[in-house]
């Protein structure tokens, strides 16, 4: 975005949308022109949508500078998130940082899949339990298309808990919506409590896989919540497997996971003593969710 313009060719919102869409699929960035709308809005201080009705306005030298730092660190490779504090996620907005997984369109299978089994079930009163909440996206997704349900959100970081807190918060179901940190089933301590739906998205991304992912989820989203061990099925395996303890007669697990990992997953899953065990496949036609019932 060079500082030599002509007078007459004035940096105005239309022209600025152009050369960062160029310049961020020149950076291999997805979505690019969705990218560019999202770093101007927030350096404008407006919706994204107006942007279309200021195609002429010309922004001043302040919010011409924050945008040009906003272009630079997106084209290092920083999130698009991390940069504007925040991600849509099932028509929701949520507060994003460091500490937690920028949320991703594959995962709102694991919600339509939560969606699914409790409207199937009849029974409107189904307390769900989801491991490794993160920014709480899921959590708040299903609680916002289900009312009567009652949610325990845990996740392993102190930091993600806190994020996940302030996102429920600002959706209004603190009082639905329970946190809890520890690890997996252990942050339920001595509660004997079962539910109805477990529900996570785990780390299950393969050790010697983290170094070749994209810029920004290698260097900028957290580790912790990505390294799924060896075979990238260790938290996957440690969920199965315990889930039937946690689970009332007829419920559900669903699990997100990889998508070369069906197989080995299905595996688990009928090992584990869980019956009924489909897939579900994500938007882009992959085997992302994992669903068996305890008999």
């Amino acid at each position: 975005m060079s500082s030599e313009v002509r007078e007459s060719e004035a940096w105005t919102v239309g022209r600025l949308l152009n050369w960062t869409r160029d310049f961020l699929r020149d950076k291999r960035i997805e979505q690019p022109q969705l990218c560019a709308q999202l770093l101007l809005a927030h350096a404008l201080g407006c919706e994204r949508l107006e942007l279309y009705v200021r195609f002429e306005a010309v922004p001043d030298r302040v919010q011409l500078d924050a945008f040009r730092e906003l272009v630079r660190e997106a084209g290092l490779g920083r999130p698009i998130a991390h940069l504007i504090g925040r991600k849509e996620f099932f028509s929701l907005d949520f507060r994003i940082t460091p500490e937690v997984l920028v949320p991703r369109p594959e995962t709102e299978t694991l919600v339509e899949t939560a969606l699914e089994i409790v409207r199937a079930s009849g029974r409107p009163l189904v307390s769900i339990l989801e491991l490794c909440t993160g920014s709480g996206c899921v959590a708040c997704a299903v609680a916002s298309q289900l009312p009567e349900v009652r949610l325990v959100a845990t996740d392993v970081s102190p930091e993600a808990v806190e994020v996940a807190r302030g996102n429920i918060a600002r959706h209004g179901f603190g009082d639905r919506i329970e946190l809890r940190q520890g690890d997996l089933y252990e942050a339920l301590e001595a509660d004997s409590a079962r539910f109805g739906v477990i529900l996570a998205n785990p780390p299950y991304v393969k050790t010697s896989d983290l170094s070749g992912m994209s810029a920004d989820v290698a260097r900028h989203e957290p580790t912790r919540a990505l390294d799924g061990g060896s075979d990238g099925l260790e938290v996957v395996r440690r969920i199965v497997g315990g889930a039937a303890d946690r689970l009332d007669v007829g419920g559900w697990l669903a699990v997100e996971i990889g998508y070369d990992q069906a197989a080995t997953a299905r595996e688990l899953c009928s090992a584990a003593g869980l019956s009924n065990v489909r897939l579900v496949k994500d938007g882009l036609g992959h085997e992302r969710v994992i669903a068996g019932q305890r008999s």
